[in-house]
C-alpha cells in the first residue's frame, strides 16, 4: 500500500486529492454503503490495457481523445451530456523510472475529469472523476451523479459496456466502505480519494502481481466477505 501511495503522489494529478487513507466517513458517504454487492462479475468486451514499464506493469490502450469520445458516447447513451473534449487543459508534469508524464484536467460544471498521460506514447496511465467535497456532500443527487459518471469512466476505461455501469457504481461504493479505499478487479485498481476539499474516483490498470505486492484487496473477495457477514 505504501508503494501505491508513493505512486499516486508521483503520477496522479490532484485538485488537490489525497490517496488511500483511513479518514472517517461522513454521514453522506455512509449512506452509500446501502448498495448491495452482487455476485455477478462481468468480463470486458476487450482487454483495454497493455504491458508497460510503469509501476503497475500496465498502461491503458487509449489516448485522451479516444477515451473522451468513448466516454461521451456511453454518457449520452445513458442520458448524460457531452464533456467538451477539446477543452482538456495541461496541469503539470513529472518523471518516473525514465518515463515522462503529463497531467490534464477537463472541468464541466461541478465535475472534473483528470488524466495522467505518458508523454511519448500519448496513452493514458490513469483517469479520474471528481468534484469538490462540498458538492459531493451537499445533496444525494450530487453524490449519485459523481458516482454514475465515475462508473461510466471505469466501464469505458476497462473496455466494458453501458450495461455494466451499475457494477462499477458498486465497486466504487465498496472502495468507500473499504478500509484502504482501494480495490482491485480484473487488472484494474479502483480508488476513492478524499481530502477536506475534494472527492475523486480513479482507475488505473495493474497486474494481479502488483495487486498482491501492494496488498490491494480483490473486489470479488470483498463481496464474498461482505456476503458472509449478512
Amino acid at each position: 500500500m505504501k508503494r501505491l501511495l508513493a505512486l499516486l503522489l508521483t503520477l496522479c494529478f490532484v485538485i488537490p486529492l489525497a490517496s488511500c487513507s483511513g479518514e472517517k466517513k461522513t454521514k453522506s458517504e455512509a449512506k452509500t454503503a446501502a448498495v448491495k454487492h452482487s455476485g455477478d462479475f462481468p468480463d470486458p468486451a476487450e482487454d483495454n490495457f497493455t504491458e508497460f514499464n510503469s509501476e503497475t506493469g500496465l498502461r491503458m490502450n487509449m489516448t485522451l481523445n479516444t477515451f473522451t469520445t468513448a466516454f461521451n458516447e456511453m454518457n449520452t447513451e445513458l442520458g448524460g451530456k457531452d464533456f467538451p473534449y477539446k477543452k482538456w487543459k495541461k496541469k503539470g508534469k513529472s518523471s518516473q523510472n525514465g518515463l515522462d508524464y503529463v497531467y490534464y484536467y477537463l472541468k464541466k460544471g461541478s465535475i472534473t475529469l483528470t488524466a495522467t498521460v505518458e508523454k511519448e506514447s500519448l496513452y493514458l496511465i490513469n483517469i479520474g472523476c471528481g468534484s469538490s467535497a462540498e458538492y459531493y456532500t451537499e445533496k444525494t443527487k450530487n453524490k449519485n451523479k459523481l458516482l454514475k459518471l465515475s462508473a461510466i469512466m471505469a466501464a469505458v476505461a476497462g473496455g466494458y459496456e453501458a450495461q455494466h455501469v451499475p457494477f462499477f457504481t458498486n465497486v466504487f461504493t465498496a472502495a468507500i466502505e473499504q478500509k484502504d479505499r482501494c480495490l482491485w478487479y480484473n487488472n484494474w485498481i479502483y480508488l476513492y480519494e478524499k481530502t477536506k476539499k475534494t472527492r475523486l474516483f480513479r482507475v488505473m490498470p495493474a497486474t494481479s502481481e502488483t495487486a498482491v505486492e501492494w496488498n490491494i484487496e480483490n473486489y470479488e473477495s470483498y463481496v464474498k466477505k461482505v456476503g458472509s457477514k449478512n
